[in-house]
């Protein structure tokens, strides 16, 4: 939860002098670090694995949130990652 801070206040600053963002940067990076602190605060029950899927899954939430598609939530998830 550290990093959203600078990382939201760099992005408001970009938007803002008219630098090009996208859309799904700032909700992809709010989704993920809401999965990552929900991850964190349930250490017990959640695993590594765990959290690394929420973390995936917050992403996912972000991008369909700001596309107002589902599926393309499910398809970010899904795609693979290295």
């Amino acid at each position: 939860m550290s990093a959203l801070g600078p990382k939201l206040l760099g992005s408001m600053a970009t938007i803002g002098s008219g630098g090009a963002l996208g859309m799904e940067g700032p909700s992809v990076l709010v989704g993920s670090t809401a999965g990552q602190w929900i991850g964190d605060r349930l250490p017990r029950v959640m695993g590594q694995r765990s959290r690394l899927v929420l973390v995936v899954a917050g992403a996912a939430a972000g991008v369909a949130a700001v596309f107002q598609a589902p599926a393309t939530g499910v398809l970010f998830a899904a795609r693979p990652s290295r």
